[in-house]
């Protein structure tokens, strides 16, 4: 299943995700571009969240946050594709891709995660301004206070 989740700077997005998404979850692997939101198994370089993976992706229950201040959201993106049967969290979605370029591992991640039993949430303050494979993929869409023209015309075109 993918989640997208959108609405205005602190309207509660993330709070939303973590308290009635995630708790439905064992396994999950959060992208946490702030670095504080998600308090579990944290890492800031690639090469330590690549250990927490291998260390904990054999057990039924883990939750890992990386935060990369490393830039290596594309070996992030490959390495989900890895993984099996875990919840995946892309925070700020609209930091790794825009309107008319994603970056071809997220692309990979949102058309064939399913495949891998892998339920994606991407979290964003502007649906406009993310992918339309994003979005278009979405099972389901929640979106928080929308004032922006751009924004309320696309909830239109889409409905």
């Amino acid at each position: 299943m993918i989640i997208y989740v959108c609405g205005k700077k602190g309207f509660g997005k993330t709070t939303f995700v973590k308290r009635h998404i995630v708790p439905k979850w064992n396994r999950i692997v959060v992208l946490d571009s702030l670095g504080f939101e998600y308090p579990y198994l944290s890492a800031n370089n690639f090469s330590d969240y690549c250990t927490l993976v291998k260390s904990n992706i054999t057990k039924p229950y883990f939750r890992i946050a990386y935060t990369p201040f490393d830039k290596m959201e594309t070996e992030f993106f490959k390495l989900c594709l890895v993984m099996s049967s875990c919840l995946i969290v892309i925070e700020e979605t609209d930091l790794y891709c825009t309107t008319s370029q994603i970056e071809p591992s997220l692309d990979r991640l949102v058309r064939y995660g399913r495949h891998r039993n892998l339920d994606l949430v991407f979290l964003s303050r502007r649906p406009a301004e993310v992918h339309r494979n994003i979005t278009a993929q979405a099972d389901v869409i929640i979106s928080f206070r929308q004032t922006e023209p751009r924004d309320l015309e696309y909830f239109k075109q889409i409905s």
